[in-house]
């Protein structure tokens, strides 16, 4: 009977830890948890990431804005105290390229113990974009348009080429025509 027990016992165990796998997180379980909203990269030069989230509960707390770059760990960037529900925003600006991820940590202090919730966290790629300018080649030549006809180097050299051509055709034929005689 106690084989039983423990057999029933693994397999729901093993049932649990696949089904957790399939389960996706896409908005917040509680309502301290901050739900961000998806990273819609904005294609600029100045690099500026807008962040929006919300958060369901309504009792004081601090919403922390942490970024990771790569694949390191998640740092804060930004602090915000934060009173209301409803819509939070906050612009982070760029200045290198890579792959960055951002999540909200929310802060709760109940009976003397802080209480954290984080997001799940987005990605976004960004890559700086230069605002170079090349300078034009100073030794460009413009094209002289008082003269409609020009010649340019291999078209002249073509030209040789074919006026030396036909003048040996032409000899070689002389040549046949003195020996036969």
């Amino acid at each position: 009977m106690v084989k039983y027990k423990a057999t029933y016992f693994f397999v729901f165990l093993l049932g649990t830890f696949f089904m957790s796998m399939f389960v996706v997180q896409s908005l917040a379980l509680n309502s301290r948890e901050a739900t961000l909203e998806v990273i819609i990269p904005n294609v600029s030069i100045d690099g500026k990431i807008q962040l929006r989230w919300t958060i369901g509960d309504t009792v004081p707390h601090t919403e922390t804005v942490q970024r990771r770059v790569g694949n390191g760990f998640f740092g804060d960037i930004n602090i915000l105290q934060s009173t209301s529900n409803g819509i939070n925003s906050w612009t982070d600006t760029l200045t290198e390229s890579g792959d960055y991820a951002y999540r909200i940590k929310s802060m709760y202090r109940e009976g003397g113990r802080n209480l954290y919730y984080y997001s799940i966290f987005r990605e976004v790629r960004f890559t700086k974009l230069e605002e170079d300018i090349i300078p034009v080649d100073e030794d460009i030549i413009p094209v002289d348009e008082s003269s409609e006809l020009s010649i340019n180097e291999p078209m002249l050299i073509s030209g040789i080429v074919m006026v030396l051509v036909v003048m040996i055709i032409f000899f070689m034929y002389y040549m046949k025509k003195v020996r036969r005689r």
